[in-house]
């Protein structure tokens, strides 16, 4: 284990250029994110002064020395809560999350969590990757159903960061959306960024993050369309994607009102219905 510990490492030609958050993430076995976590929090000596830029590239002869924090219990608590499990050995366990569940706590959904779940079930997932959020590598909306992954061990969490990171896991959805989507297939390829009207959402915005989303139509029904949707981006695009795609849909909105105003009434939701429907490694 490398909590509570200090490590010192000496760059050579071999790691030279490369950022010092992946040169740490590569010499612990723990994840980027987390690295660069501990970079900020000024946890990182470079040539005997502290560094807090993780994008600062080596060079041949750098000295770097890491604290590592001891594990901190994460601010919520384990919960018994039924959770759906697909698959489980020692490394990872893939759930079938229900719509309607956030994945880790946030303000505003401190209990009834997933990862509250998690930790209840998996007692050493606490220290496993983000302390506010163990385990876990990728989220689902909460109004999403699906299989969700997440890590039993750091290693665990390192190979499936970068797996993610490196596109290696394909995430499929079945949604359906309003409307009849032209062309039945194509791709989405909508910046994602902070909402500048409310800094707590993100949206569509034209400095935003690559954010694409791939989709095909698999059946076309009256007044709706069921879609085949990948997400080529790790991002929160497929939030996004269906604020769009209810933007796209406006005009089809109109043309349907009645039938929707009669669907309304008997409980159905006014937004497109999601879910993951499988990963691929």
């Amino acid at each position: 284990m490398n909590e509570g510990k200090i490590r010192s490492f000496a760059v050579d030609d071999d790691d030279a250029g490369i950022r010092i958050d992946m040169f740490l993430a590569e010499h612990t076995g723990l994840s980027r994110s987390r690295i660069k976590g501990f970079i900020k929090d000024g946890c990182t000596v470079l040539n005997g002064e502290s560094i807090t830029k993780p994008s600062y590239q080596v060079t041949p002869g750098d000295s770097i020395v890491l604290s590592i924090p001891s594990v901190t219990e994460p601010a919520f608590l384990p919960e018994n809560i039924p959770l759906d499990i697909i698959y489980r050995d020692k490394h990872i366990i893939v759930i079938n999350k229900p719509a309607g569940m956030v994945v880790h706590p946030g303000r505003g959904n401190v209990t009834g969590t997933l990862t509250g779940g998690l930790l209840y079930l998996c007692k050493s997932l606490a220290g496993v990757g983000d302390p506010s959020k163990p385990g876990i590598v990728h989220r689902i909306d909460k109004d999403t159903s699906g299989l969700l992954v997440a890590a039993l061990n750091e290693e665990a969490h390192t190979a499936l960061s970068h797996m993610i990171h490196d596109r290696e896991i394909k995430r499929v959805y079945n949604a359906f959306v309003w409307g009849h989507p032209t062309p039945e297939s194509g791709a989405i390829d909508a910046p994602v960024g902070r909402n500048p009207k409310n800094r707590k959402q993100q949206a569509v915005v034209q400095n935003g993050k690559p954010s694409v989303t791939h989709y095909s139509t698999l059946a076309r029904y009256d007044f709706l369309t069921k879609l085949e949707i990948i997400l080529e981006t790790g991002r929160t695009d497929f939030e996004a994607t269906n604020r769009q795609w209810t933007g796209k849909l406006k005009e089809l909105h109109k043309q349907c009102s009645e039938r929707m105003k009669e669907l309304d009434k008997s409980g159905l939701p006014g937004q497109p219905i999601s879910v993951s429907d499988s990963m691929c490694f």
